[in-house]
């Protein structure tokens, strides 16, 4: 099967609960390697997470926003922000073409005041939660956010190693709050993939376990056909 041929039902709305979604995540930290990423991700998927990191919440820095437009990708786009100071981006991510933002509550000074923001701009929005930040954090905007995205990693690189114990944040979360999609973000790869499904989140975003691998399209195919086997 080719690359081309390969796609898979679209993930319009990354917040519905219709059914499971995938979600493929490009982390690049120079313009080269998100080129690469990009070609290939619009081989095989039409709805894509980009990450952002400012080298301040997070240690590491990824390419810049701008570079979205430069690159004019041919999927339609989400953003995870792991930066500090969340709403001071969120004009340029709209302007590049990002249909909604996931936010780090844990960076926010004001998080109604990023939402609210959003919301001005016609963005989606969803507040993103690191491992160890207690569920406490996130019920505050609850009411206010399009989804909720639980990190299974430690967040800042490609590749960082799987924290189980989230899951059990997330199941916690949804007997609570069964009404808002949740996600998981993070050290997924096919050999923890059941674990993960098991939880029930509503949409599973997969980064390094796709793009470092030698052949991204088999490997999409195949995280694609055991969602859907477990959603059915």
């Amino acid at each position: 099967m080719s690359a081309a041929s390969v796609r898979f039902p679209s993930v319009s709305d990354a917040g519905s609960r219709e059914a499971m979604k995938l979600i493929p995540a490009i982390l690049s930290q120079n313009e080269e390697d998100f080129r690469r990423k990009v070609r290939l991700a619009e081989s095989f998927a039409d709805y894509v997470q980009i990450d952002f990191m400012d080298g301040r919440f997070v240690p590491s820095m990824s390419v810049p926003v701008s570079l979205i437009r430069k690159v004019a990708p041919l999927f339609r786009m989400e953003a995870h922000l792991m930066t500090e100071r969340p709403r001071s981006c969120l004009g340029r991510l709209k302007h590049a073409g990002v249909e909604k933002i996931h936010f780090h509550v844990e960076a926010a000074d004001n998080a109604k005041a990023v939402v609210e923001r959003a919301r001005s701009l016609g963005l989606k929005i969803g507040a993103a939660l690191n491992p160890e930040t207690p569920l406490s954090v996130v019920k505050k905007v609850v009411g206010q956010v399009d989804s909720v995205l639980f990190l299974t990693v430690h967040p800042g690189h490609y590749g960082h190693e799987f924290v189980p114990e989230v899951l059990g944040k997330l199941s916690a979360f949804k007997r609570e709050y069964s009404h808002v999609p949740v996600g998981v973000d993070g050290g997924v790869r096919i050999e923890n993939l059941e674990t993960v499904l098991a939880a029930r989140p509503d949409f599973v975003t997969v980064g390094s376990a796709i793009f470092a691998n030698p052949d991204p399209v088999r490997l999409y195919e195949k995280f694609a056909r055991r969602i859907e086997l477990r959603a059915a």
